[in-house]
């Protein structure tokens, strides 16, 4: 598994519940037309639509070589982008 930093930011979230997250889960999945029955969908598709939502960062996908083992997706917050 990747290295877990922990540091103060103005850009922490409040913990949810797991019923608060199905329940925003389901908010999103009915905005971008994903049937709730689908159990899985591609990010990629889902990455495209929300950043219209965000322009800042930008999103490259690259072999899982190019990231830790155990590591799905990298976010490099000087450049603004996400990688994975």
């Amino acid at each position: 598994m990747g290295t877990i930093i922990n540091y103060k930011t103005a850009f922490e979230a409040k913990l949810e519940s797991r019923e608060d997250l199905r329940y925003l889960a389901k908010l999103v999945r009915k905005e971008l037309g994903i049937t709730l029955d689908k159990k899985y969908v591609d990010i990629t598709w889902i990455l495209e639509r929300l950043a219209i939502f965000d322009s800042e960062y930008s999103y490259e996908i690259v072999d899982d070589d190019q990231l830790d083992v155990g590591v799905q997706a990298q976010t490099d917050i000087i450049k603004n982008t996400i990688l994975y």
